[in-house]
């Protein structure tokens, strides 16, 4: 029988944690291992880990240092390694993507993603110049710190376009030294925001050097600065899941202090050695130091864990793993519905239908005797027992607390069991997942956080097919992503296989799926396999799908072209038809043009329907040789009114106008580009005000003068430039005072503000607003929470009693 949960508990203040082993012995593959001697990442839900020797990192003066990094899953079982010349590709950080992909920022400025666990990766140049350091967060979302000491924050590795980033500079801190930094982007960039490399403003920077701290935001122009003695020397820093605490270790210190760093709340003293410092989600600090864990509680209470060496840290949402020489561990708060149904003495509906399992495995009556007892809250007490299962490691108690709210599930005439079988489907996943050859022990919680979706995708990295269409199975979801991947993976490995027998394999085993067919010819034809490529074509039932892989991998090949129209023709196609058709129009002479398309009906009757938009010269003459007497007079006819139309509109008299007109914006566009990199030519008018606005309104102003925007559309750019951007409000407020700005009502001002939310600033207009009838004013007043303000012109500008226009 296991142990009893509560007896691992530990109390600070009022509230009990505990440390649980995830494993208890792990699976180094290294001989005589310390993992003091190595630079050590730990990758989501401590599923995976990157090893590389210190020595490696130490010894770079030396002319050629060869090694290599070495990734484990949570168990220290060995999935892959990348040899590595730590001298002429000198790491700055690795870290890892939330789905577990690897990620190497050099010291050059590249940086490097593995997207598989076969050393295959995709490289991005930051074009920041040298990296002196790295931060990731739990999302996989990182910032660097380059050696002229700017800073940028990457978002999304992933994204296939140039790498977006926001770059942002601090002034000139030399001679003084920065200590240490860290970010924060709670929010993330907005669809919108990550299309134009912009970002919200929850991206923040805190840079601490021997003056103090600076906080860098994506919108301000000049760092904030704040000073207090003990801010001078700060080594270590780590914020709180909800940003409201930030704790720091300084001169054998640990400083919790707000959000802001405004109020210190607790300081905890005589504190040595510290080698890392992290939040267990928002409630209490651990650091380490001196083979020990140590958890500081919010009065100054602490606890102390020994560990075999010193144990190296990673936050999750629910709590912290620790990684020692001897296992992994997970610290956590004890759950209250946990607390209620284990603790000793508990009289809690849970614990007393957990007492009812035990007397009905004895055949005692006492079970529903107990039973009785809590038939009021027998609801609660399956709930109870079900939340309490999902928290518990232990597969004994999660089968004994599942047992409970079965036997008292039953008991009830009207129940969802919903969430008791996605306990127990979850449950029974993680039990799975959590066996050292997988090697990843998440928790119930980041598991329905993560997703199942997302868990498949990390169990497809390490080529656990089996156990993915298992999990499908089980949870009835599609496994098309999972037969695509295993037969893109026969693809890339079976390299003593022929054509002909993969071809067999993969058909007979996925015939009657729905894959994406395409997708294996894109692997075939990069594996130099472009005959087996062309023949899983065959069994894509996608027309288009069929073209775009053709036109792709043709490279203009007319053999390629010829075949794409062919199957294409027969399919009747026309989307396809045409863009195949734009493409030879290009490339073949009228003569081997008409030639290709002469036993394809379908085409000839695109050629007809669309190829006077493009090119009615040629479309006549193969009219004229085609002898369609009855196309040409169309063509003509159609010609004729063309002409006709053309002569007697009155916009075709300005033609030239629009043309002068563009250029001259594109010209001052360029010429703007150097003071405004992030200024586009081409792009809108508006859109280049935007960008000018946020830094400069009076340039803004003589830009919009030279490309002849109306002084309406001007002030209503401003306004919605500036009103998403707290710190801009003050400068809006000045413009809708001056000329300028007056060309749009008041009452604009107040609605495009009260719109976004900004309530306190909207107020700030109504005394300016003449045109609102007394009555929406009141009513304006009370939207932004001014009621005395509301009752004062209540009073004052209505015959009826402001009480009864309440309502009161």
């Amino acid at each position: 029988m296991s142990l009893h949960p509560s007896l691992s508990w530990e109390l600070i203040d009022t509230v009990f944690y505990r440390s649980r082993p995830c494993y208890e012995s792990l699976n180094w593959p290294f001989d005589n291992f310390n993992l003091k001697d190595y630079m050590v990442s730990i990758g989501p839900f401590a599923s995976i880990y990157a090893l590389y020797p210190k020595s490696a990192v130490v010894n770079l003066q030396l002319t050629d240092v060869n090694d290599c990094i070495t990734v484990l899953n949570g168990s220290g079982m060995e999935i892959f390694r990348i040899n590595w010349n730590f001298t002429l590709n000198q790491i700055v950080k690795v870290g890892f993507t939330r789905d577990s992909k690897l990620i190497m920022v050099l010291k050059t400025g590249i940086c490097r993603l593995y997207y598989n666990y076969q050393g295959d990766f995709n490289e991005y140049d930051l074009k920041l110049g040298t990296i002196k350091d790295a931060r990731f967060s739990l999302n996989g979302d990182f910032a660097v710190q380059t050696h002229s000491n700017k800073f940028a924050y990457i978002p999304n590795i992933q994204d296939p376009s140039p790498v977006i980033f926001q770059q942002l500079e601090t002034e000139d801190v030399e001679p003084y030294h920065i200590t240490t930094w860290t970010f924060t982007a709670s929010k993330g960039p907005s669809e919108t925001a990550a299309t134009h490399g912009e970002f919200q403003d929850s991206v923040r920077f805190f840079i601490f050097t021997t003056t103090g701290i600076s906080i860098l935001t994506s919108t301000s122009t000049e760092p904030i600065l704040l000073n207090h003695a003990f801010l001078q020397s700060v080594h270590l820093v780590s914020i709180s899941p909800n940003q409201n605490f930030t704790a720091l270790y300084a001169a054998n210190s640990i400083y919790i202090l707000d959000g802001e760093f405004n109020d210190l709340l607790i300081q905890h003293e005589n504190v040595s050695n510290v080698s890392d410092l992290r939040w267990c989600s928002n409630d209490v600090v651990v650091y380490t130091c001196n083979n020990s864990l140590n958890v500081l509680g919010p009065t100054l209470e602490t606890l102390k864990f020994y560990t075999s060496g010193t144990p190296y840290l990673h936050a999750e949402i629910d709590g912290l793993y620790y990684l020692t020489n001897d296992g992994l561990n997970f610290f956590s708060r004890v759950p209250n519905i946990t607390e209620e149904t284990f603790k000793i003495g508990s009289s809690s509906p849970s614990s007393v239908l957990l007492d009812s399992i035990e007397y009905l495995d004895r055949r005692s009556p006492k079970a529903n005797d107990l039973l009785e007892v809590i038939m009021d809250d027998l609801v609660l007490a399956v709930d109870g027992c079900i939340r309490a299962a999902s928290e518990e490691f232990d597969v004994y108690w999660q089968k004994n607390l599942l047992r409970a709210a079965a036997f008292g599930k039953v008991n009830l005439d009207l129940y969802d069991s919903t969430e008791f079988v996605q306990t127990c489907n979850y449950l029974r996943i993680l039990n799975i997942i959590r066996a050292p050859d997988k090697g990843i022990f998440m928790t119930y919680n980041q598991l329905q956080e993560f997703g199942i979706e997302k868990l498949i995708d990390v169990l497809l990295l390490r080529q656990l097919h089996y156990l993915c269409l298992k999990i499908c199975d089980f949870l009835d979801l599609p496994n098309f992503k999972i037969m695509t991947d295993w037969a893109s993976c026969k693809l890339k490995y079976s390299t003593n296989s022929s054509d002909d027998e993969l071809l067999s394999l993969i058909v007979t085993k996925l015939e009657k799926e729905k894959i994406d067919w395409t997708s294996l010819s894109y692997v075939a034809h990069n594996e130099g396999r472009t005959t087996l490529a062309k023949n899983f074509l065959t069994y894509e039932p996608s027309t288009s799908k069929k073209v775009r892989f053709l036109l792709d991998v043709g490279d203009g090949n007319y053999d390629e072209l010829e075949y794409a129209l062919t199957i294409s023709d027969e399919d009747s196609d026309a989307d396809s038809i045409l863009l195949i058709l734009l493409q030879l129009h290009g490339t073949l002479t009228n003569v081997e043009f008409f030639k290709i398309i002469n036993d394809k009906p379908s085409a000839i009757g695109v050629l007809k329907s669309y190829f006077y938009q493009f090119d009615d010269t040629m479309l006549e003459n193969f009219m004229f040789q085609d002898d369609d007497i009855i196309g040409q007079i169309l063509l003509e006819n159609n010609m004729a009114k063309k002409t006709v139309l053309m002569n007697r509109s009155k916009y075709t008299q300005f033609l030239q106008s629009p043309t002068n007109n563009f250029n001259k914006v594109e010209q001052v566009q360029l010429d703007l580009r150097n003071t405004f990199a992030n200024i586009v030519a081409g792009e809108p008018i508006i859109k280049t005000l935007e960008k000018i606005i946020v830094v400069d309104l009076k340039k803004a102003q003589n830009v919009a003068s030279k490309l002849n925007v109306t002084s309406r559309q001007f002030a209503m750019c401003v306004l919605q430039t500036l009103a998403p951007i707290a710190a801009k409000h003050p400068e809006l407020y000045d413009f809708a005072n001056s000329k300028h700005g007056k060309v749009l009502k008041f009452e604009t001002y107040f609605r495009e503000l009260l719109k976004r939310g900004e309530k306190r600033q909207a107020g700030l207009y109504l005394k300016s607003c003449k045109d609102m009838a007394s009555r929406e004013k009141i009513k304006a007043y009370i939207q932004c929470g001014m009621w005395k303000e509301a009752e004062r012109y209540g009073y004052s500008n209505t015959n009826e009693r402001f009480e009864n226009w309440l309502g009161i």
